[in-house]
């Protein structure tokens, strides 16, 4: 069963699994939370953005490790697309993507920054329930007619 919990706090000190910030389309220097990681992982994600590994286009994710320099062992930066497109329903697509894409790398908790609350221009209230219910979306597996020999 997931179970979804809204924290304020330090991302960087999460000693979730994984931790995931966000990055909209265009952006060259990061800010706010996914800023604060960059700073403790050395320039990292920006070294990912001028080496153009990641553009912040929406859906697109980048997993980087933190090899110690924080809690957490896995950072995923979620792209969030173009500013002026952003909405509720950007952060549950987004959301959902990230969630498929954790339980890919086998994590069972994860801290994730409120997505479009401050820069963005989203309550952060309605971007943690966007965001709860993207990821409860996006984890939804329909397996009532399934069996062991159709997978």
């Amino acid at each position: 069963m997931t179970t979804v919990r809204v924290e304020q706090g330090d991302i960087t000190q999460s000693d979730a699994d994984a931790i995931v910030v966000n990055l909209f389309e265009g952006v060259t220097t990061p800010g706010g939370g996914t800023g604060a990681v960059d700073g403790a992982l050395d320039g990292a994600i920006s070294a990912l953005i001028a080496d153009k590994e990641i553009t912040g286009k929406q859906g697109e994710t980048a997993t980087i490790h933190t090899f110690g320099k924080l809690p957490a062992r896995r950072v995923v930066i979620a792209g969030l697309g173009k500013r002026e497109r952003f909405n509720t329903d950007v952060v549950r697509s987004v959301s959902g993507g990230v969630a498929r894409r954790l339980r890919q790398l086998g994590a069972k908790r994860a801290a994730v920054i409120a997505h479009g609350a401050g820069i963005g221009g989203l309550d952060a209230g309605d971007s943690a329930q966007a965001t709860a219910e993207g990821t409860l979306l996006g984890l939804y597996e329909f397996k009532r007619y399934r069996s062991s020999s159709n997978g």
